[in-house]
């Protein structure tokens, strides 16, 4: 309009022309995002009422990439601009002749090395081995010609454990990574409730290096779920260890495994040696564990709501992962058939709210045929069900602690073994002894 106000044209940056557009001349009128919006260009320039030095570092980190700008001009109608960029800028290198405060010129190195856009994904795929998972994802949000590269190579995110923990209004992860001499080294995250969004707290393990970001607008649980799945995708090694425990209120809980399910249907397959989830019902562990790969899972242990109440897990048998596992913890949990179904197993633990003579002696004998099992625990509630046992097992060989620890020996039929039974409590114990 020639009426001296430079008006804003971000929304020409919508329209398909311009991604094909070499060369744009804007007088008065601007545009914002400059440095990611004109990198396609060969040429710009335009009016801005407001140049700042966050949009000159921007500007200038784009000529010292492979983008296709050859050089742009801004006209800004502020001195305090002008001056705030000489601050940031430095000394000038020459100053014109007449008048040295109109012209300045600096002139800043470019390096010779390739940058790792430009480099051959070969390359690309080593160096990322070499990046932490939440290097990765910055990679990924600041960096739009490496986006698809991340997207469809997804780099290992190379963790051996992730833990995570949910508080009342909080979540805590812990991921540890394992160097080549074996060091662990562990990242701490913290996601927390705060007003209007969430805090996200980052920090290492034995460094001072906490960070801390808000995000407004999104819950802390969002921004976890969102987060968590990304770093499942991500992760392409066989974890060690995969531990989670939300908050144990009936309401926290639900919605916790609700979406934690979700997670797992979008990121695939979860590769880990060893998994432990707490506070689950028993559907919870039959709607979670198929998530989980089963010829990678070896151990497993589960923790119910810790109300005291002893639930029925039977079902879990069913699943293809009970074949593979070679030890298994069941707190608050109890199978039935314990003696068949726990035999390909090297260790069982769990809690029993019955077990019977009959129990009793079919465990002893499995110990004296040719199976995995190597030692089990069970412990019991009541009184009643120590004396029956005692009574099955006969007299003690060896009684400790005011009789509160008694132990006995069997002779295994197999060569060079046997059985030691041991009850402690309310615990009794089965033990292959191999001489």
């Amino acid at each position: 309009m020639k009426d001296g106000q430079v008006n804003p044209m971000d929304g020409i940056m919508e329209l398909e022309h311009w991604k094909n557009l070499k060369a744009v001349i804007l007088d008065d009128f601007s545009i914002g995002n400059m440095a990611q919006n004109i990198a396609h260009l060969n040429y710009f320039c335009c009016d801005t009422p407001a140049l700042t030095v966050e949009d000159v570092i921007q500007i200038k980190n784009l000529y010292f990439h492979p983008t296709q700008i050859s050089s742009c001009h801004f006209v800004f109608r502020d001195l305090n601009i002008r001056q705030n960029l000489y601050n940031f800028l430095g000394p000038a290198e020459e100053r014109g002749e007449n008048d040295p405060m109109e012209k300045k010129k600096w002139c800043f190195q470019m390096s010779l090395e390739p940058t790792l856009v430009a480099m051959p994904e070969v390359v690309k795929d080593h160096l990322f081995q070499y990046l932490r998972y939440f290097d990765i994802v910055r990679l990924h949000k600041t960096c739009h010609d490496l986006r698809d590269y991340i997207t469809v190579n997804r780099p290992n995110a190379s963790y051996r454990m992730i833990e995570v923990f949910q508080a009342m209004n909080n979540i805590q992860v812990i991921l540890k990574t394992e160097d080549k001499d074996g060091e662990t080294n562990s990242f701490f995250l913290i996601y927390r409730e705060q007003e209007g969004g969430c805090l996200i707290e980052t920090a290492e393990y034995n460094r001072d290096n906490r960070r801390t970001r808000s995000v407004n607008g999104v819950n802390y649980l969002e921004a976890f779920f969102h987060d968590f799945g990304l770093l499942l995708k991500h992760q392409k090694s066989i974890l060690f260890e995969m531990e989670i425990t939300p908050f144990n209120s009936q309401k926290q809980r639900s919605q916790f495994w609700k979406a934690m399910q979700k997670v797992f249907e979008e990121s695939g397959r979860i590769r880990s040696q060893r998994c432990i989830l707490k506070h689950v019902s028993a559907s919870d562990v039959l709607s979670i564990l198929p998530f989980f790969d089963a010829t990678c899972i070896e151990k497993m242990e589960l923790t119910g709501m810790e109300d005291g109440k002893v639930n029925p897990m039977d079902g879990i048998i069913e699943l293809k992962h009970w074949k593979n596992l070679k030890s298994v913890i069941l707190d608050d949990f109890s199978i039935g058939n314990i003696a068949q179904n726990i035999a390909h197993l090297n260790y069982f633990c769990c809690i029993t709210p019955e077990l019977t003579g009959e129990d009793v002696l079919q465990i002893k004998n499995m110990f004296f045929h040719p199976t995995q099992i190597s030692s089990c625990h069970f412990l019991f509630r009541g009184s009643n069900l120590k004396q029956n046992l005692y009574n099955f097992l006969g007299p003690a060989q060896e009684r400790h602690e005011n009789d509160h620890v008694k132990k006995w020996s069997f002779r295994s039929p197999i060569a060079q073994q046997e059985l030691k039974v041991t009850i402690i409590h309310e615990t009794i114990s089965f033990k292959r002894i191999i001489k």
